[in-house]
């Protein structure tokens, strides 16, 4: 067998051909999950958008936003309207564990993705030889 040697310049072409090689392989996109959705939901300040409000709590919300939005836009009041905003957000915040369904939203998502990975084990591999 003959052993081919390539200059420093062949060596460099043939390791640029190589990383452009390598950079044009798609990458996997990242997934949204119900892991990411529970992260988030934890990690914000601001819990308006992803409230569980009953009918009655959610009319409290809205009086109360808008009591916050009057005092600091007409009356430039800002001590009071950051006292309702952190009072609609107390009950913003609570509405989210009602009936656990945030909890039961992330635990069936873990509960399915085991089972999923359990059927896409090949039942020949894990056979015993006799």
């Amino acid at each position: 067998m003959t052993e081919e040697t390539y200059s420093p310049e062949e060596q460099a072409q043939i390791m640029a051909a190589a990383e452009d090689i390598k950079n044009s392989y798609p990458t996997p996109e990242d997934k949204l999950s119900i892991f990411k959705l529970f992260n988030k939901i934890f990690e914000t300040d601001d819990t308006t958008k992803v409230a569980n409000l009953k009918k009655d709590e959610l009319q409290v919300v809205r009086n109360i936003q808008s009591a916050a939005l009057t005092l600091e836009e007409a009356y430039e009041y800002e001590p009071v309207a950051n006292y309702f905003r952190k009072k609609a957000e107390i009950v913003l915040a609570t509405s989210l564990s009602r009936d656990g369904a945030l909890l039961n939203a992330l635990i069936t998502q873990k509960r399915q993705l085991s089972t999923e990975k359990k059927r896409e084990v090949d039942s020949k591999w894990n056979k015993k030889k006799l």
